[in-house]
């Protein structure tokens, strides 16, 4: 049996940049960060909970 979408949000995303010591948005520029303006931000992104039943596993998309 294939996998089903079990939930569906919109929400920020972010990613930890470890050299930073901070959370940046997903699919930012890299090395934004810093000096400067702050970069713009990121509409939120639609995040998808799949479950695979024959697995018993989960997908976060």
């Amino acid at each position: 049996r294939s996998e089903r979408v079990l939930c569906s949000a919109r929400a920020a995303v972010l990613l930890y940049d470890e050299a930073q010591k901070l959370w940046v948005p997903a699919g930012g520029v890299p090395g934004a960060g810093g000096a400067g303006p702050p970069p713009p931000q990121n509409p939120p992104s639609c995040v998808q909970l799949f479950h695979q039943p024959g697995s018993l596993g989960f997908r976060l998309v």
